[in-house]
């Protein structure tokens, strides 16, 4: 009996050595998902809110990219089809910013639309002439609006101090873009 004991302290031993190793292996797996290596040897830990504004604000601007696409095309006034033009090229460099830091801090924005801005966008292209116009222009003043909001928000409470220089960078464009399209509204009566 006395030469088993050694065996089971060994084992024992052994075993819970082994279930240490699984539970600091399952904490750094944890960590591992929740924090993405930026190459640099240190790691970015980026909250929930961070990545939720991060796919949000891509999304956006892919909204911002298509629907101005489309109005380019089939707006009637210059001056809606002049805005348009700037919202896809202002949002496409955006976007590319944003793609960009994203990939340093380990983590994929949205490349598509998302379901909700297709219907919004859908319902829109349905009008033609100044009706899609006005349409478009009243969009843009909401959307920016929102924008705005959610960008100011970034700016006040993002952790990451690259988000937040790119949230507040980005909010003095969108500031620009509504007041833009407000002043484009009262001119169109819309």
């Amino acid at each position: 009996m006395k030469r088993y004991i050694p065996i089971l302290v060994t084992t024992v031993a052994l075993v819970s050595a082994c279930g240490q190793r699984q539970a600091s292996e399952a904490t750094t797996t944890e960590t591992t998902s929740a924090a993405q290596s930026t190459g640099t040897g240190t790691t970015v830990t980026l909250t929930h809110e961070e990545r939720e504004f991060m796919n949000e604000a891509a999304v956006g601007g892919i909204y911002e990219i298509e629907l101005g696409s489309q109005i380019q095309q089939k707006a009637t006034n210059p001056e809606v089809r002049a805005f348009a033009e700037s919202m896809v090229r202002d949002h496409t460099k955006l976007n590319d910013e944003l793609k960009q830091l994203a990939a340093k801090k380990g983590f994929n924005v949205p490349t598509q639309l998302d379901h909700d801005h297709r219907e919004d966008m859908d319902e829109i292209l349905t009008r033609s002439g100044a009706e899609l116009d006005k349409k478009y222009i009243d969009e843009m003043v909401d959307d920016h609006e929102d924008d705005v909001d959610e960008f100011r928000d970034a700016v006040d409470e993002a952790k990451d101090p690259e988000i937040r220089a790119w949230a507040e960078k980005t909010l003095r464009i969108l500031e620009g873009h509504l007041v833009k399209a407000k002043e484009l509204k009262e001119r169109l009566g819309a």
